[in-house]
């Protein structure tokens, strides 16, 4: 019987310390093994994780910018964050460095600290079709007869790395994307697909002139600049 218990103390020693983990884990594993409760069974630490990608914040530091609430009341300069992930506004009080969730923002500004631009959000809350409804902050690209926003995304993706159909991800990401959506004169929102189509769809009283326009300038209506131009044309037409 001791014979037995050696080897399996050198076979699972072997394993744990095969996979890289630490000393303190193959330690746990000895004390495990030595438990008369375990009955054979043994955590394996696997050391193949390798944290998280990306943030779930606007951006990942706090920057300056200013809150309006709803009723117009307006709280000055602060420290503010926006949590894309679970659409959430937190600000940190300058004075007790406590960090408070803000659920009554209409609207708010925020630095870009790598530009130090300025950028606004408004709170929208509105149907796309019949059955989808969206609310949340969007930035404000553009306010005029036409609204033009952006709707910052986050997915969660969690690592799959164990077993035999796994994808093979050693690590939690917090994935960013974009959406651009457009207020019409109308006050309905639509999602703004990047094609001359859309464009014609949603501004569909002047369709045949924004046809022309597509027809003389090659826009390429990925770029913000080139939509932004289409939105500002169509607003002349009124």
């Amino acid at each position: 019987m001791k014979a037995i218990f050696t080897l399996v103390f050198v076979l699972v020693h072997a394993i744990v310390f095969s996979q890289g983990s630490t000393s303190a884990d193959a330690q746990q594993n000895i004390y495990e093994l030595g438990e008369d409760n375990t009955k054979g069974i043994v955590r394996i630490y696997d050391n193949r994780y390798q944290g998280v990608k990306g943030s779930p914040y606007l951006y990942p530091s706090w920057s300056q910018g200013k809150v309006k609430l709803e009723g117009e009341e307006i709280v000055g300069e602060a420290e503010i964050k926006l949590n894309l992930y679970q659409n959430d506004l937190i600000y940190k009080n300058s004075a007790t460095k406590k960090v408070l969730a803000i659920d009554n923002a209409s609207e708010f500004t925020i630095n870009n600290p790598r530009t130090n631009k300025e950028l606004i959000f408004e709170k929208v809350q509105f149907k796309l079709g019949k059955n989808k409804e969206m609310k949340g902050y969007l930035e404000v690209l553009y306010s005029n007869q036409v609204m033009l926003y952006k709707r910052y995304k986050v997915k969660f993706i969690k690592a799959d790395f164990q077993g035999a159909y796994s994808s093979g991800r050693k690590y939690d990401e917090f994935k960013r994307s974009e959406e651009l959506y457009v207020k019409d004169l109308k006050g309905k929102f639509w999602f703004l697909k990047p094609s001359k189509k859309r464009f014609q769809e949603i501004f569909s009283d002047k369709s045949s002139e924004l046809k022309s326009l597509f027809r003389k300038d090659k826009l390429i209506l990925t770029d913000e600049k080139a939509i932004l131009e289409v939105i500002k044309y169509y607003e002349s037409l009124h």
